[in-house]
């Protein structure tokens, strides 16, 4: 695009893509690209302006950017728009509409080979130009309505009629809650009111908390600002964070997370090949039911799930971190092999596995280890479900991976040579197995059946002392992922049969076969680290749901 003069957007699902994609740009640049920058959500309001007016100008040509370029920001007339990856058909299309406006505009769109949902409109592009299948959202969820209520009342006010007629029937609760809050108030012309400027705090993907200012220690700018969450993840004491200025890639170490004055102190690396991972634990405590419990049925006698759907709180923590370096290195890629992705020695040519051709590629190793006592931690507040599985069931599921153990041992004579996405068939629990898989299962379906992202669930499963009644101490948890909810763990509890037939789908067309994949399985940002997965044991629990008589 840059050697036809062409200006526009290159759409991402998360800014550390949007970061490796410019790094490697900058990289292949000999360090330095003037006509590309970044464009995501962290960036204060002064930066993204620039960055708007610098595309506007023909300064920069593109954009690689977030869903925060989706909607909402006036920009330029644009020639192309690059879509590298799928999240929703609403997102597809807001971002494929930002350019042609005037005149015709390409659409590109490059599946992400690792993503499911991409893989399938991949093998089926008639899809995305045909109606959806169904499509569901909440746009009467109460923390959704609540802040779009609030940005009405701001901008001229609303009387008692106009609220009901725009905001629905459950509009008078959340007014009255408001009131109650003080957040809204009654003007003399018995009209809503609100003061001050609350769109900033109106984001279909929840409400933000508390903002944290990066800070470079050399300058004393502000470098940019992110909630207290990410700033856990990404910008604690000692993290390696990325920034893009001036046509190169910057990277900082974090010297302090200074909490008490939201503020995180940043300074320039010498060095460009280290980065950082977060250790992340959740601990789930349900509240309050919202729905009575229900039962589903399998194609086991007597072997039952019970669903509950409850208010709960979900507490995250940081409980340490990795170093680690950037290195290429000779590397298997062949997924069924059990040295799949391991660097090898410089010298080799050939996997000691499977005999395949070993490639260059990316990867990291681990060269430090560091701990955080006491863990930073941020509690959100979200309706969750939980899924529980009965004695009966437990039984049956422990007697198939039973058999899935002996089928393994068949094919591979040697231990040592299972491939690693069959080995925790071998070290984790039948049920937990189950269950976590069937979780991954599941949220894989929201973007073909939710105007949402699955990125806007999380799943967790664990383990209490001790059975229960008939339930199994093993349980798993499926909720929201932001703080007081977005309605997608709703949609997936009032479309479970749905859910469950798509799912069974999904992991059926995949052609990774019995091994499980980031189409079909994995998940980024599983809070379990993708550990103790069975595609073989959660496609046979999905089977005794779409079977039950």
């Amino acid at each position: 695009m840059l050697n036809f003069d062409l200006k526009g957007l290159v759409f991402v699902n998360s800014r550390q893509t949007a970061k490796h994609i410019f790094s490697l740009l900058s990289y292949h640049h000999g360090g330095y690209i003037s006509s590309v920058d970044l464009f995501y959500g962290s960036l204060r309001s002064e930066q993204r302006k620039e960055r708007i007016e610098q595309l506007s100008n023909c300064e920069t040509k593109i954009l690689i950017t977030t869903n925060c370029l989706e909607a909402g920001i006036d920009l330029p007339e644009l020639d192309f728009v690059v879509l590298r990856g799928f999240s929703s058909l609403n997102s597809f299309w807001q971002r494929g509409g930002r350019c042609g406006r005037k005149s015709p505009g390409l659409i590109i769109f490059i599946p992400d080979s690792n993503n499911h949902i991409d893989y399938y409109y991949a093998t089926q592009p008639q899809r995305l130009l045909s109606p959806v299948e169904k499509v569901k959202i909440q746009p009467n969820y109460p923390s959704i309505l609540s802040r779009h209520l609030l940005c009405a009342a701001a901008e001229g006010g609303l009387n008692s009629d106009e609220v009901t007629q725009y905001f629905g029937d459950k509009s008078d609760l959340v007014t009255a809650e408001l009131l109650k809050q003080k957040q809204l108030s009654w003007s003399l012309g018995k009209r809503l009111w609100k003061r001050g400027y609350p769109h900033k705090y109106v984001s279909l993907r929840g409400i933000q908390d508390e903002t944290i200012s990066l800070i470079d220690v050399k300058t004393s700018k502000i470098l940019e600002e992110m909630s207290l969450y990410i700033a856990h993840k990404e910008c604690h004491t000692g993290a390696i964070y990325l920034t893009a200025s001036e046509g190169k890639t910057n990277v900082w170490r974090c010297k302090e997370l200074d909490l008490k004055q939201n503020k995180a102190f940043l300074e320039l690396e010498n060095s460009s090949d280290k980065r950082t991972k977060p250790d992340v634990q959740l601990a789930v405590e349900p509240l309050s039911k919202l729905e009575d419990p229900s039962i589903v049925k399998t194609a086991i006698p007597n072997g039952n799930l019970r669903l509950i759907f409850y208010w709960g709180k979900v507490k995250r923590q940081v409980m340490g971190f990795k170093e680690l370096q950037l290195v290429y290195a000779p590397t298997c890629i062949n997924r069924n092999c059990s040295h799949y992705q391991i660097p090898k020695a410089s010298q080799m040519t050939k996997c000691p596995g499977c005999g395949w051709t070993l490639k260059q590629r990316l990867n990291t190793q681990e060269i430090a280890k560091f701990e955080f006592k006491p863990p930073l931690e941020t509690t959100i507040e979200v309706p969750l479900l939980r899924i529980e599985v009965n004695e009966t069931l437990a039984t049956a599921i422990t007697n198939k991976a039973q058999e899935i153990k002996k089928a393994i041992l068949k094919t591979y004579h040697n231990p040592d040579d299972i491939p690693h996405q069959l080995s925790p068939t071998f070290s984790y629990e039948p049920v937990h197995l189950a269950l976590h898989s069937l979780c991954h299962l599941l949220t894989k379906t929201v973007p073909l059946l939710f105007l949402a992202s699955h990125q806007d669930l999380s799943s967790y499963t664990e383990q209490r002392p001790a059975n229960i009644g008939t339930s199994h101490r093993t349980i798993a948890y499926i909720f929201d992922s932001v703080h007081e909810g977005c309605g997608t763990t709703e949609a997936l509890v009032n479309d479970w049969d749905n859910c469950v037939e798509k799912a069974l789908e999904l992991a059926t067309n995949c052609d990774c076969g019995d091994m499980g994949c980031p189409r079909c399985l994995t998940e980024i940002g599983c809070p379990e680290s993708n550990d103790g997965l069975s595609k073989l044991l959660g496609m046979w629990l999905l089977e005794q749901i779409a079977n039950s008589p």
